[in-house]
């Protein structure tokens, strides 16, 4: 009487941190084992991972999917795989309610190549804060992103932003007055027009000087 068994060695313990997209470079992936098991990679989406992993692989502004395999003598190898996407965190400042011309920067962390949109024109590539002054229907946004080798990150948009003349003011102050005087009227908003007129509560024009 006899008896056989089918016995199968495979390394089970290939982990790979961290596995997430990243905003800052330059970016560190790491390949472990509690076990002593030789690490490979590669770039490749084909093919056995053939490139030694010796240390923590540095990432730059690229997506890249990273294939890992664990190898050791009478076992079976282990494959994982990680995806990577650089997805830079860019700000646009500032934004809100503006009187007068404004300068707006984009920032995205010292990484280059990122393109800007203005409500109202064309993608044009972001070189240094640019000065806005005025928009063509009063409000609207600043868009940016960046190209990155297979694909970009998200458009990011900051709230809606608006031009609006400063408020008038009148001197003296509305109320009641007797005798002559004269009434300037001022804004804060540089080469405003300011236009007036005469009358009462309901429109109605002032009344001849007897």
């Amino acid at each position: 009487m006899s008896s056989s068994t089918n016995l199968y060695f495979e390394v089970d313990d290939l982990t790979i941190t961290p596995t997430t997209n990243y905003s800052s470079t330059p970016f560190y992936v790491y390949a472990n084992s509690s076990w002593p098991v030789s690490i490979y990679y590669t770039y490749s989406a084909t093919g056995t991972p053939n490139i030694l992993y010796t240390n923590a692989i540095a990432l730059g502004a690229t997506n890249v999917t990273i294939n890992f395999m664990g190898a050791r003598t009478g076992y079976t190898p282990r494959f994982v795989s990680g995806t990577y996407i650089y997805s830079p965190l860019i700000s646009i400042t500032p934004s809100g309610t503006f009187n007068n011309a404004t300068t707006f920067t984009i920032n995205s962390g010292g990484s280059s190549g990122v393109q800007y949109l203005v409500t109202g024109s064309a993608w044009q590539p972001y070189a240094a804060p640019f000065v806005l002054n005025g928009l063509p229907s009063g409000s609207g946004f600043i868009q940016a992103y960046m190209p990155l080798g297979s694909g970009s990150s998200p458009a990011q948009t900051p709230p809606l932003s608006t031009f609006q003349a400063a408020a008038v003011t009148a001197n003296p102050a509305p109320g009641a007055v007797s005798g002559s005087y004269a009434v300037t009227a001022n804004t804060a908003t540089t080469n405003a027009n300011i236009y007036w007129a005469m009358g009462d509560n309901l429109g109605n024009p002032r009344p001849p000087t007897p």
